[in-house]
Order: structure tokens, then sequence, then C-alpha cells
């Protein structure tokens, strides 16, 4: 098991409680655009939960998903529709703190759009668990499996995996 964040593992207490369990989990300080490239290997079971909203690119951070994924994936994330009906496939972007008085919340896709930004990924939906409003936003939850070989933006699409290289913005 290893459990990725931008974040050290004291922040939200990874450290602490991976001592207190006596857990031979691994943690490795990292962006989910870098897992591909510093992880170097594929898990059975990844658990996306809580991210994708937070992502100034959620295409690419899915992308960087799949590339790590075998099997399954859990994804939970913020949407804009889980209560309102179908909006269709479209997503909304969130600037400055306008989404539960949070800068770091970019984009809620609609329920639809999310089901087309995984599938676009090379993910197949196997079920989504909506929940209704609350003051931070609706949320969905969505199993995942990987679809094929080759996600289907790379079927369909000039475009190539991005990779991206550190920057040291300080």
């Amino acid at each position: 098991m290893v459990a990725v964040d931008i974040f050290d593992d004291t922040v939200f207490g990874f450290g602490e409680i991976r001592e207190l369990l006596g857990s031979r989990a691994e943690f490795l300080q990292a962006s989910v655009y870098e897992i591909p490239d510093v992880l170097g290997e594929r898990f059975d079971l990844v658990v996306f939960w809580g991210v994708l909203y937070h992502l100034r690119y959620p295409m690419l951070g899915l992308d960087s998903v799949r590339r790590v994924a075998r099997n399954l994936v859990t994804l939970e994330t913020a949407v804009c529709n889980a209560t309102d009906g179908d909006l269709g496939p479209l997503a909304r972007f969130h600037r400055f703190d306008d989404l539960g008085k949070d800068a770091t919340n970019w984009w809620t896709p609609s329920v639809a759009a999310l089901h087309d930004w995984v599938g676009s990924a090379g993910f197949r939906v196997t079920k989504t668990t909506n929940t209704p409003d609350t003051e931070r936003a609706a949320r969905s939850l969505v199993d995942l499996v990987v679809d094929g070989e080759t996600p289907e933006y790379l079927q369909v699409s000039y475009e190539r995996p991005l990779r991206l290289q550190p920057v040291d913005l300080s």
C-alpha cells in the first residue's frame, strides 16, 4: 500500500496513524500528476477520494490515475448536479472560494460529465452513488474498472500522454 499526498505525512496524521497501527504502508509526497513517473508501478486498487475537484487539470489527473491503475478505482468527488437532475455533460469552474469557501476547489463536473471524463481516460463505470447537496457540494462516489489496454482518448485523438517535469516555484 502506498499513500500519496502533496503535503508531508504529518499534515493529516498519516505518519502517526501508520505508527499507531504498526502498518507497513508507504508514504510518498507527490502531486497526482507525478505519480505514474515517481511510483513506476501499477496497483490492483486505487482510491481517489476528494481529489478531483481540487485539480486545475482534472483530465490530466484522471490520465495519471489510469496509468497507475491495473484494475479497480474508486473515485469520490464534488459534482454540480447530484440532486438537480440531468444537466448533461458539463462542468462548472470555481474561481477563488465560491465552492465551500475553499480557494483550492476548481472544478465540479455534472455526473454525466464525470462519466464522460472517466470513460475518455480509459475506465468503465460499474456503480455510481450520489449524495444530496450539502453546504459544501453534492458528491458522487463512482466505482470504476480499467477498460481495455489503451485509454479511449489515445484511440480517437492525436494527443499523447503529457508528462510533467517538476518545477521549483520558490
